[in-house]
């Protein structure tokens, strides 16, 4: 079914509809809350502890990220961020030139890889 929104009252006739709705089934769950409390505190406390998996998981994830992407250079004392993480054949002209004594930075750029 497609809504034209060619008026604001079809607008807000559309939110009123979608808030009605969710305070029905927020109603729905706050009674079955009720009519069953030892299960509730069972899902309450399985869901708690699947969110705190799920954000040491994407903790995690993240630092691996941040670690592939991130370069410092003690030369000039700065971050250098790449886009994705490099393949060994860049990461190998990336060290001869290092060592030639070029920046990260200038490298990067040149590769295209700088973020």
């Amino acid at each position: 079914m497609a809504i034209k929104w060619d008026k604001p009252e079809q607008i807000k006739a559309w939110a009123r509809q979608k808030a009605a709705r969710a305070k029905m089934k927020a109603g729905d769950v706050v009674r079955w809350i009720k009519e069953h409390p030892v299960e509730a505190a069972a899902l309450g406390t399985a869901a708690v502890t699947v969110a705190n998996k799920g954000a040491k998981i994407y903790g995690i994830h993240s630092e691996m990220k941040r670690r592939d992407t991130d370069f410092y250079d003690p030369r000039t004392g700065t971050h250098a961020f790449t886009r994705r993480r490099l393949k060994a054949r860049e990461q190998a002209e990336i060290d001869r030139r290092y060592n030639q004594g070029e920046s990260y930075v200038s490298i990067f750029n040149d590769m295209n890889l700088l973020k």
